[in-house]
This record gives structure tokens, sequence and C-alpha cells, in this order.
């Protein structure tokens, strides 16, 4: 029901100069029909030369994009969707898989917290889904009658950021400690109810052994499943404690706890370990064609990973960008995307909460919606309106039962 600063400042982009005019071929401008047949022959010959194709984004969490790739990759033998996020979560997300056995990013409950221990996580303002949080710690900082307690917040972080400012109590911490904070700050609680710490003794040099004192007595102080601890490190290790310690303090208990793992949240999941496989793969010269959407990994990631020489390994590469960013320029193919607010766009932002937009207004430019555009290269193509209701009819509305609601949903 809110917007943050940068999606009002997404507005900006739809008027944007730099964005593309139309499609590219060999960085040349090009007409759709050149440029779909270039492509269609292309991802014939990577079928019949026995590599892969592969799909490149940051996190797609909205059924019509979702129900489009996996309609496009499905007509290929070796196909595969990766995704990543610039600012990853991926540790996060690998933790709760090693704990709970399933790889989800929990959605955090911040009302429901009377104690709260951030550890780099700057969840006001920037960290996975910071309008949402903001309500939520909004609503626990608030004093209302018959309400138990107010909110105690304890942040740790290595700089000063907009959750840091908020705090009760802040806590510099140098960046190469913070990875420890989580596993310093369980074994304080640990020792308090009568357990051992399952990794042994950690001693985070230069934090403060007051200031963990203090955060894990506030924790143990608060009622069970009422306190919460939230990581922004991404650091296997790190999540890991931190998912162990959320555990035993009941975060996860149901009811008015502060974790909800029965509808997490889907905004952050991309995968660094299948990125770098993906990386692999084409320095190996086993992917043929690799599409680039909705991310710009030349600029977002770092050297180490050697995306720019691997890149140089694929034969066709195909970007969807808006305008001639990093990758785009080192494409041989260009098919710019609708700016969002000029074609049909849904997410499912938390797992059961769906939404759906419409076009606000009609192209400004020779654009062709990225559904449309795996829709053509299928042989099946189709309007984003007729994609989108072939979607919803298949993944929101599955069931008979629901049928009748799909009708008065897109009458």
């Amino acid at each position: 029901g809110r917007t943050c600063a940068a999606g009002q400042g997404s507005l900006l982009s739809l008027y944007d100069a730099k964005r593309l005019a139309g499609p590219l071929r060999g960085g040349n401008p090009s007409t759709w029909e050149a440029v779909d047949g270039g492509i269609r022959t292309a991802l014939t010959e990577t079928r019949k030369g026995g590599k892969g194709v592969r799909l490149l984004t940051g996190t797609v969490n909205g059924p019509t994009a979702l129900h489009a790739i996996e309609s496009f990759l499905g007509d290929f033998p070796d196909a595969r969707h990766v995704s990543y996020d610039a600012a990853s979560c991926s540790a996060l997300l690998d933790a709760h898989a090693d704990l709970y056995g399933a790889r989800i990013a929990p959605r955090y409950r911040l009302e429901n917290a009377l104690a709260l221990v951030a550890i780099d996580a700057d969840f006001l303002g920037t960290w996975i889904s910071p309008v949402e949080y903001t309500r939520g710690y909004t609503a626990a900082r608030r004093l209302d009658p018959g309400k138990p307690a107010f909110c105690h917040h304890v942040q740790f972080e290595s700089r000063l950021s907009l959750t840091g400012t908020n705090a009760d109590r802040r806590h510099a911490v140098g960046p190469d400690a913070l990875r420890l904070v989580p596993a310093a700050l369980a074994e304080r609680v640990l020792a308090k109810r009568g357990l051992v710490s399952p990794w042994g003794k950690v001693k985070a040099a230069g934090v403060d052994a007051k200031a963990l004192d203090e955060a894990a007595r506030r924790l143990l102080a608060a009622p069970r499943g009422r306190g919460l601890v939230l990581c922004g490190v991404n650091d296997a290790f790190a999540q890991r404690v931190t998912a162990y310690l959320n555990h035993v303090l009941g975060a996860v208990d149901g009811g008015e706890s502060t974790i909800d793992l029965q509808r997490p949240s889907l905004q952050r999941r991309g995968d660094d370990r299948a990125l770098l496989e993906l990386a692999a793969e084409m320095r190996e010269g086993r992917v043929g064609t690799l599409l680039v959407w909705g991310c710009n990994p030349l600029y977002d990631l770092p050297a180490a990973v050697g995306f720019r020489d691997a890149l140089a390994k694929v034969e066709t590469v195909i970007s969807f960008a808006e305008r001639s960013d990093e990758t785009a320029q080192g494409a041989g193919f260009v098919c710019p995307d609708h700016n969002a607010l000029e074609t049909w766009r849904d997410a499912e932002s938390v797992a059961g909460n769906v939404t759906l937009g419409q076009p606000l207004i009609r192209p400004l430019k020779p654009t062709r919606a990225f559904a449309e555009s795996l829709a053509t290269w299928s042989g099946r193509p189709a309007s984003a309106y007729e994609i989108t209701r072939e979607a919803w009819k298949k993944r929101v509305f599955s069931r008979q039962s629901e049928a009748q609601g799909f009708d008065r949903y897109f009458a």
C-alpha cells in the first residue's frame, strides 16, 4: 500500500532520453522482423549444436513472467533459468534450506517484535522489503493502549544507515567482524538457556562485549516468539547461526511470532551458486545462447566472477535492456523491453499475495514486452494481455472453484 523513494523515482525512467528506440542487431538499429529471424536461426543452431540455452535474470516473482519463461525454455532439451540479485541474499535462503529443507526467504513480521536485533540489515532503507518493514516497525514501536511493551531495537552495523539512526542502541562494528556477531550473540542466548552452541566458541574481535550482553538480555526478556534477529550479511555461517538463533527464540512458532515460513517472501530469490555454475558453463563453451533480462551482470558482478570473459565464449547473447547498458553493449541482439508502466505486469511479493498492474500509457517507443518476445521466438505469438490471462488462469486461478473469480477479474 505504499512506495519507497526508489519506486517513486522509477517514474522518471519512462521518460529517459537514453531509452532505446527499437531493436539492435550487432549494435546497429534493426527491425523486429530481422531481429526475430536472426534469433530463431541462432536458437535452431544452438539446439542442433547440442549446446544449452540459458536465461539470466534478477529475481522474478510475477506469475506471467514465470509462465512465459517456462513455456519458452520447455522447447529446448538443455535450458535453464538462473537468477541473481545485485544485493544478494543468497546465503539467507541457503541457510533456511539447511535448517528447514526449503530454500526460502522468511517473511519477517516486525509488527510482532518486542525485542529486535539487526546486524548490518538496513531494513528501513534498502534490505529486501523496506516499505513492508517500515510499516511493521512503526507498528511495533508505537505504544498503544493495552499494548504490553514497546519494541526495543539494537543495531550492529559498519556504516551509518537509515535503520541505524532509528535504533535505541547503535553499535559500530568493523566489516570484518560483522559475520561473527550472530555467533557471539547466539552463544550468550544459548548459555542462558543451558545449551551449548553447535559451532564452538567464537570471539567477535572488535565488538563490545557489553553491547552483546545487553542485546542477548533483551532477546531473552521478550516473550517466546516476540524476539527477532535480522542479519544482512551475505555469509553462509552468519545466516545459519541467525536462523538457528531465531529458531531457539521461538520466532517461527506461528501465531503472533516474528517469522512466517508458511507464506515466505519471494522478493530476493537469487542463487549465487547457480550464477557461478553458469559462468563456468559459459567459459567451457557449453552455452550456445544466453538471454539476459532485468539485470546487468557486467556492471553488477565483481571481476572475480569472470563474467566478461565467460560472455565472450557464448555464441549468441540476447539482451532485453531498455537502454544500452554494459551487458547490452556486448550483446549480438538487443530487444528492448517495455517500461513497466507501458505493459501488463504482475508480482507475487509474498507467497499467496498476487498483484496485477495494467498499462498506464501507450508505449512511447517501438519496444516490445519481454513475454511477447519469448512467445514470438517459440512460434506461439501472443499479446502481453493474452499471455497474462493464460498465466493467471493456469497459475493463480488454477482450481475449478476459482474459475468464476477469474472471469470477474478479467472481465
